[in-house]
């Protein structure tokens, strides 16, 4: 396991996935704010025998594989970081790092703030990003203490774990949408975003990055 900036990366199961691929050259792709994530992965790599290319491109989620850039330099493999699999079926062969956050200060720095904005409902919905996946049982417990239930579902499209919304995707949410009185995103305003458009239901953002709890409605407001 390897942590960057408080980032967890299973970078030996995708060193192992490579030699087992007969991978030798290879395509590193990531979002702007990863890159420092995704140059110590690409150095491992190199370490390793790998001949390492990276993405000169933005990376805007799981569907945005960078597969027309792979071709052009001729990599034998992707690896595609910071975000779950989305593609059900890859172009070329395509691994994904996830980089779940592994340090929990910020989730409890935002707690009280998490608490004190959801106290007025009694049933929340409660998501996540896939960074920040790891921690939906904390908050879980977190508003239990306070007398709110939290639930959580499976989705039904792209995303890939229970809890989880992509800013396309937020059916784990919308299955629940009738037993809850709020939401709660733990992830960016982005991430919120695609929920609170898609519903009446008031929606809360937590990002624990900047440690600020948004209430959706103005943004949802401006969109419609």
């Amino acid at each position: 396991m390897l942590v960057v900036n408080s980032y967890a990366v299973e970078v030996d199961e995708a060193i192992q996935r490579l030699r087992e691929q007969n991978a030798s050259k290879i395509l590193i792709q990531s979002p702007l704010g990863l890159r420092s994530v995704a140059y110590k992965v690409g150095e491992i790599l190199r370490n390793h025998g790998f001949e390492v290319i990276f993405s000169s491109s933005n990376c805007w989620g799981g569907c945005d594989v960078a597969y027309s850039e792979a071709m052009q330099v001729n990599v034998d493999t992707i690896i595609h970081i910071g975000h779950s699999r989305f593609l059900r079926r890859d172009i070329m062969p395509t691994i994904y790092l996830e980089c779940r956050y592994a340090d929990p200060s910020p989730i409890i720095s935002i707690a009280d703030k998490i608490a004190n904005e959801l106290e007025k409902f009694e049933i929340v919905g409660l998501a996540a990003s896939v960074q920040w996946l790891d921690y939906l049982s904390t908050i879980t417990e977190l508003l239990r203490e306070r007398g709110i239930k939290s639930l959580t579902e499976k989705p039904d499209m792209y995303s890939v774990y229970e809890g989880q919304v992509l800013g396309c995707d937020v059916s784990a949410m919308k299955k629940i949408e009738e037993n809850v009185d709020a939401y709660l995103v733990l992830g960016s305003v982005f991430h919120g975003l695609g929920l609170a458009v898609s519903t009446l239901k008031p929606v809360y953002a937590a990002d624990p990055h900047i440690q600020k709890v948004t209430n959706l409605e103005h943004q949802r407001e401006k969109l419609l």
